[in-house]
């Protein structure tokens, strides 16, 4: 069997605190525990260690906004005024830009099993999808308007969080709409955890909602959060809600565990690396900081990279299925 990977330190607690480039939002994490962190005052996009030293720094297009790393280990950047997406290789050379609908300023980006790229179009009512190669496969419906986040669950489904409207759009695998559902006020950066739950942050109102894979609610709670923008869930299925420079970690029934603050200023965006460590970009002071969750290390369906096929790593809560331990060694979990 694989080996339990246990952060040697209690949850909230904060590793440090790393320069990044300027104004970073969204962050996404490679296969090596390397992430990458796009700059949207100057254009750039730094790739960092898992230690927090910057690697490399790479230009690419005018305001990177959103970020999402493929199965080959390519990065894809949202061009939010040009209404496209960057493709760059691991080691930074742009490999293609590509359109997606005009106007819509793509706001998110989400990979599917299959490869094919997925990216909200915030401007518009929709979705546009690529293939792996950036040729247009076609541009969908999500239902409900300002769609500013999506994610692919399990069955490789999209959803995505409808700003203006308080609601969840549910799309299939091949763009048809299979259904919209009400959440709190303005949804934004939402997860989905292995089992196909959708756990909601609501911005306009400071909730938490958590919907089934089909889009029933099981319960929605207040949080300790004041605007709380977007969440990310540890291995061990807690939820860890950001706003302001604010975090809170819930656990799978919503009780509040701890609370913490981080950064000056706003928090943009936070990830759970392969080790169990949340990574929050703060753009208020163009730094990102590490936190030890507590949880053992776990990769789901939860963050925009998803991989070709869902693997998880060997810890307490894996799900049954496949995991992998930090040697890289596949187990099967029963």
């Amino acid at each position: 069997m694989g080996t339990v990977i246990d952060p040697p330190l209690p949850a909230g607690t904060v590793i440090g605190t790393y320069p990044t480039n300027s104004y970073p939002l969204e962050q996404s994490i490679d296969a090596f525990g390397n992430i990458w962190i796009g700059s949207w005052l100057d254009g750039t996009v730094i790739k960092m260690s898992p230690a927090g030293a910057i690697l490399a720094t790479y230009p690419v297009t005018p305001a990177p906004d959103c970020t999402a790393v493929d199965a080959s280990g390519n990065v894809w950047l949202c061009n939010q005024a040009a209404a496209s997406l960057t493709k760059i290789s691991p080691t930074g050379k742009v490999l293609g830009t590509f359109a997606t609908a005009p106007g819509g300023g793509p706001d998110s980006i989400a990979i599917d099993q299959r490869g094919n790229v997925w990216c909200s179009n915030s401007n518009l009512t929709s979705v546009t999808v690529l293939n792996s190669s950036g040729k247009l496969i076609g541009t969908y419906s999500t239902g409900s308007g300002a769609p500013w986040n999506v994610v692919i669950d399990p069955g490789g489904n999209a959803w995505t969080g409808n700003f203006s409207s308080a609601t969840m759009s549910k799309l299939s695998p091949t763009g048809e709409l299979l259904g919209v559902f009400p959440v709190g006020s303005e949804p934004q950066v939402f997860a989905i955890d292995a089992y196909g739950n959708v756990w909601v942050p609501g911005q306009g109102d400071g909730t938490l909602t958590k919907l089934n894979s089909e889009g029933v609610r099981l319960f929605t709670v207040a949080t300790p959060i004041a605007g709380p923008g977007g969440l990310a869930l540890d291995g061990g299925g807690n939820v860890w809600i950001y706003g302001g420079n604010r975090i809170a970690e819930l656990n799978p029934e919503g009780k509040v565990l701890l609370t913490l603050t981080s950064g000056v200023g706003q928090l943009a965006y936070a990830s759970v690396d392969r080790a169990g460590y949340l990574w929050v970009t703060n753009y208020g002071d163009s730094t990102i900081t590490r936190i030890a969750t507590g949880s053992k290390g776990v990769i789901t369906p939860t963050v925009k990279n998803f991989p070709r096929f869902p693997r998880f790593w060997c810890g307490l809560h894996s799900p049954p299925g496949l995991c992998e331990d930090a040697s890289g060694q596949v187990d099967f979990r029963p």
